[in-house]
C-alpha cells in the first residue's frame, strides 16, 4: 500500500453531519449503557473510527444509532462504506493488482448475520407491533442463502452473531426458603424499597435495573432466566446486580455503594 493509500484510509473517516454531531455529543459511556454496543465500538464510532471493525458490525451499530435515537445516519454510514470498499480494492504489495472482490457465498454471510442481528435489535427495541412490521425480514429468503453456505461459513456466521447479540436478561426473582426482609436500591434513580417476602414467595425487580441490594438473612434463592443461584447463611448478605449478572459484595462494598449509609 502506497503512503498516499494509507492517509487517504485515515482520513476518510471525517463526518460533520449535524446528526452524527449530534451523536457524538451523547458521548461513547452513554452510548454503551443505552444501547448495550461494546463500549470500544460506540468509541470508535464516536471518533469516526472503522478499522477496528468489520462491515457488517459497522452496518449493525449504525442501524441500532438510527433507531435508539431516531437520527438519519446516512452520512456515516456512506462514509463507513468508503471505507470498506477502499480497503477491499487496495492493491497488494507483491502483485500491485486490485483485487476485486469475489462474488462468493462471502456476500450471503454478510447478509444472513447483519439480517439476524437487525432482527434480534428490533424484536428487542421495538415496542410497537406496527414498527416490528415495518423492518419484518424476509426469513424464507435467509433461509434459501443459509442453506447454501458451507459448514465453515456456517460456523462463523454464529461466532458473528453471538458476538453482536446484546445481552438480555428478561427475569430476575428472590426466592426467600424462609420469610425474609429484603431492602433494594435502584442505583438508577437512588430510590430505595423494602418488603417482607414469605417462605417461597417470589419478589420480582426489574431485570434490566441496576440494583443494591441487601438480605435480612442469607438463606435465599436468585432466579436470573431460569438460572437459579441458591445461597445459606444464617448472616444478612448483600448483592450487586448489573448488567444481567449478580455478585454478592461485602459490607464495605455496599456502603459504598450506598453513599456510606447501612440503608
Amino acid at each position: 500500500m502506497s503512503e498516499n493509500q494509507d492517509m487517504n484510509l485515515e482520513n476518510i473517516n471525517h463526518v460533520t453531519s449535524e446528526n452524527y454531531e449530534k451523536i457524538k455529543s451523547i458521548g461513547a459511556q452513554k452510548i454503551h449503557e443505552q444501547t448495550h454496543i461494546p463500549k470500544v465500538s460506540c468509541e470508535d464510532l464516536v471518533n469516526g473510527y472503522f478499522k477496528a471493525m468489520n462491515r457488517i458490525q459497522f452496518l449493525g451499530f449504525v442501524s441500532i444509532l438510527e433507531r435508539e435515537y431516531s437520527l438519519d445516519l446516512s452520512d456515516l454510514r456512506a462514509e463507513g462504506m468508503a471505507h470498506f470498499s477502499q480497503i477491499e480494492e487496495v492493491p497488494t504489495i507483491e502483485s500491485k493488482v486490485f483485487i476485486t472482490p469475489k462474488k462468493t457465498n462471502s456476500y450471503a454471510l454478510y447478509y444472513i448475520v447483519a439480517a439476524l442481528v437487525i432482527f434480534i435489535m428490533v424484536a428487542i427495541n421495538m415496542p410497537s407491533s406496527d414498527r416490528v412490521e415495518q423492518h419484518k425480514i424476509d426469513n424464507a429468503q435467509i433461509e434459501e442463502v443459509a442453506s447454501k453456505l458451507t459448514p465453515q461459513e456456517e460456523a462463523l456466521a454464529e461466532n458473528q452473531l453471538e458476538q453482536s447479540e446484546p445481552k438480555v436478561t428478561d427475569e430476575l426473582k428472590i426466592i426467600p426458603q424462609t420469610k425474609l426482609w429484603v431492602g433494594y436500591i435502584n442505583l438508577n434513580t437512588g430510590r430505595k424499597y423494602q418488603k417482607i417476602v414469605e417462605e417461597l414467595e417470589e419478589l420480582e425487580l426489574d431485570p434490566s435495573g441496576h440494583w443494591l441490594i441487601t438480605l435480612g438473612h442469607g438463606h435465599v434463592t436468585f432466579s436470573i432466566n431460569n438460572e437459579l443461584n441458591n445461597y445459606k447463611d444464617y448472616r444478612n448478605i448483600r448483592f450487586l446486580y448489573k448488567d444481567g449478572e449478580l455478585k454478592k459484595i461485602t459490607h464495605q462494598e455496599f456502603l459504598d455503594l450506598n453513599k456510606g449509609q447501612e440503608w
